[in-house]
């Protein structure tokens, strides 16, 4: 039997059992259920900030934003997961005033493809860092992004909401 039968005959009894999608197993050791679009907390922690950089690069750069999702607690914001599983959060469609060249700028949060870990430090009391990334272009530049702590790992808090 092909191996690929099993793995299709696995989804059609998750299909049926009720669940609405699975996410695959991350670098970071994750995976899990998806969450739902209530849900504030999404099911996928990264080991470090630093360690969360390659993979939210590549989550970006395929377009994964259902397993990009699940990297985020949206505890205590107004954002639907639904943004961010469809992929409006990460996307824009206007040019921001300031952009590099060679990066690409239409990707919104939490960077874009192209920049780099630079540190994290920590922000307040509550487990929150403050993750600086940097861009090596003729002109330099960065930007950073906020991320949580809790005792499962790091999860990407959005900017707004």
């Amino acid at each position: 039997m092909p191996a690929t039968r099993p793995l299709a005959l696995v989804a059609i009894l998750i299909a049926l059992a009720g669940c609405d999608y699975i996410v695959g197993k991350d670098d970071a050791g994750g995976g899990a259920t998806g969450t739902g679009a209530g849900e504030r907390v999404g099911r996928s922690f990264f080991n470090s900030p630093q360690d969360a950089v390659p993979i939210i690069t590549r989550l970006l750069t395929t377009k994964d934003w259902l397993a990009l999702s699940q990297y985020y607690d949206l505890t205590g914001t107004k954002i639907d997961r639904v943004e961010l599983d469809s992929g409006r959060f990460f996307w824009r469609a206007d040019r921001p005033a300031v952009t590099y060249p060679g990066i690409p700028w239409e990707y919104r949060h939490p960077f874009p493809p192209g920049y780099q870990f630079d540190r994290a430090i920590l922000a307040d009391s509550a487990g929150t860092y403050e993750v600086t990334m940097k861009v090596q272009t003729t002109a330099g530049g960065g930007l950073s992004f906020r991320m949580r702590k809790t005792d499962r790992g790091y999860q990407i808090l959005p900017d707004n909401g």
